[in-house]
């Protein structure tokens, strides 16, 4: 079971978000989680007007191989790290320590 989400957890003003995994082995009893983004990046809402103005992104999405070859999963979110909206994705096993 795997889920992503920004935080903030890391920026003191709290106001700088990262992209995070988590993943649970156990029916979401306890959970394992870290962070995928290098650096934290400003939140720019704004960017599609037939969205609401304080709304980010729409890129925010897991999925898994249903065919059962390859574990974990593949995340894709919005990441303003370079100043302006980027989409970013990567397999869990590139995140794995």
């Amino acid at each position: 079971m795997g889920v992503c989400f920004y935080d903030r957890r890391e920026n003191p003003s709290n106001f700088s978000v990262e992209r995070f995994c988590a993943t649970s082995d156990n029916a979401a009893t306890t959970w394992a989680d870290w962070r995928v983004t290098e650096t934290g990046f400003a939140p720019v809402p704004g960017q599609d007007d037939l969205v609401g103005v304080d709304y980010m992104d729409d890129y925010d999405t897991l999925a898994s191989d249903f065919t059962r070859k390859s574990a974990g999963f593949f995340g894709a979110w919005g990441d303003n790290t370079a100043g302006n909206p980027d989409i970013r994705g990567a397999s869990s096993s590139r995140w794995a320590d």
